[in-house]
């Protein structure tokens, strides 16, 4: 009878013994977990910003990148857990990467293109359709001049102006309902090629504008054949735009709210295409027919979120129409809406950059300016720590913190 006392107590020991080792376990796994996310987010203090020439921001809730003069890309961090990442090449200055001509980002990661035309990565985790390995930069093509990278596919235009794509294996959509290409034969779509608009939701077509500015389509236009009614839809909005213009050069295409859409000529002339009413005042009434509206001459940029955009002219003006918010130093513990219809941000921008969470610019002496609805505080700017900064207020900036 001790004797099977003892072996039961022997067992029970050898259980709680194991129960613990198996707790300690997932406790140093979660610490794992946490610790890295929290290395992972706002990593590099950039104080400094403030006397650094800026010639370009792109800022949201997630992540914050920051674009010199002179081609320094930096970063304020990124929060993994919002599926950013970022990878630095001088972590303590919060350097990504020099010699940057054009930048963009993708699920947990980025890419950006450098002044000699050459395409790199970084990511989190490994990419075998690039043959990346995680945590470090990768030239994975020459002879670039834009592109659109995701992890697992790519669309890109070359120095000669050739449209390429290309897709891995895995990825939930192939271009045409097509084979992958790889990335050593990728499939070329078309020439004379300057911009790339819109691909439709299952890669059954695809919106271009060609060196001329005419907007070019390539892929299937037949609606019976398409997947997705909204795609139709879009279809036929770009079909009617490229007739109204037929006659201009169109610099750019963005698409906004419930189907409208905004179309900058190579003349500075910024047209609305779609219920322009109804956006700026936020009105349920809808109108049974899309209509031009003229916005404003003289543009040279756009830029634009789901609700709202903005357009900078020659003279350094920074106007905005559509939802944003006018937060004062009284009401900062939420959102307070509002329609705005061509409002001066700015009369010294040279630069401008919208998103769900931040309206900024770049003013004429390279210093940012933006004002945000919600986010990390250190992502924006050192000069306040408000969660809400509304257009009823000073932006937030960088400025030089006293010693």
């Amino acid at each position: 009878m001790k004797s099977i006392k003892k072996a039961v107590l022997s067992v029970l020991i050898a259980m709680i013994v194991l129960i613990s080792i198996v707790v300690c376990i997932m406790f140093l796994v979660f610490a794992v977990y946490i610790m890295d996310a929290i290395l992972s987010f706002h990593t590099a203090d950039l104080d400094f910003l403030y006397d650094v020439e800026l010639s370009e921001i792109e800022v949201d809730y997630s992540e914050a990148y920051y674009l010199s003069t002179d081609g320094t890309l930096y970063c304020a961090g990124a929060d993994s857990d919002a599926g950013s990442y970022v990878v630095y090449q001088d972590k303590k200055q919060g350097i990504v990467a020099e010699n940057v001509a054009s930048f963009g980002t993708m699920s947990y990661g980025g890419y950006y293109i450098d002044r000699n035309n050459n395409l790199y990565i970084y990511n989190d985790s490994n990419i075998p359709f690039y043959g990346y390995k995680k945590d470090r930069h990768k030239l994975i093509m020459e002879n670039v001049i834009s592109a659109q990278v995701s992890p697992e596919r790519i669309m890109y235009i070359d120095t000669n102006h050739d449209l390429y794509y290309a897709s891995s294996e895995h990825a939930y959509r192939c271009f045409g309902g097509k084979n992958p290409n790889s990335l050593e034969r990728p499939l070329k779509i078309a020439s004379g090629v300057s911009r790339i608009i819109y691909e439709s939701i299952n890669s059954e077509f695809l919106v271009y504008l060609d060196l001329e500015g005419k907007i070019q389509i390539f892929g299937v236009t037949d609606k019976e054949e398409l997947t997705y009614v909204s795609d139709w839809i879009y279809l036929e909005d770009m079909l009617c735009i490229k007739e109204q213009f037929q006659d201009f050069e169109i610099q750019e295409i963005s698409s906004l709210n419930n189907g409208n859409c905004l179309v900058l000529l190579k003349n500075g002339e910024l047209w609305f295409y779609g219920d322009y009413q109804r956006f700026i005042e936020g009105s349920d009434e809808k109108k049974s027919e899309k209509e031009l509206h003229l916005l404003c001459e003289n543009v040279c940029a756009i830029s634009n979120s789901y609700d709202a955009f903005g357009a900078l002219d020659a003279e350094n003006r920074f106007f905005v129409w559509g939802k944003c918010w006018e937060n004062d130093g009284e009401s900062s513990d939420k959102t307070n809406r509002l329609y705005v219809e061509k409002r001066l941000i700015s009369d010294q921008a040279k630069n401008i950059h919208l998103d769900a969470s931040a309206i900024g610019y770049v003013d004429i002496d390279g210093a940012s300016h933006i004002y945000r609805s919600g986010g990390y505080d250190g992502f924006y700017g050192n000069s306040t720590k408000d969660r809400y900064v509304g257009l009823n207020r000073d932006p937030v900036t960088w400025v030089e913190k006293k010693k």
